[in-house]
């Protein structure tokens, strides 16, 4: 059985690959970082937490080449 499937997955893969093919187009890449802060001894007058939103848009390898939006919430 395993025989049978090996060859299956081979091709499937070769034709995505194919079928991927073709111009080059903008990627975009999404990111969240979570930040929290307390003070010792923990007290919730002096708790906070917030998190910053970014995006990526660009085109190859090379991050500089990306433009970055980012957004925070606190």
């Amino acid at each position: 059985m395993e025989r049978r499937i090996r060859p299956v997955v081979i091709g499937l893969l070769g034709l995505a690959s194919a079928i991927s093919a073709g111009e080059a187009r903008g990627e975009e890449f999404y990111y969240v970082m979570i930040f929290g802060s307390q003070f010792r001894p923990k007290s919730l007058q002096y708790t906070h937490t917030w998190a910053t939103f970014i995006r990526a848009i660009g085109e190859g390898p090379d991050a500089s080449n990306y433009a970055l939006y980012h957004h925070t919430i606190s």
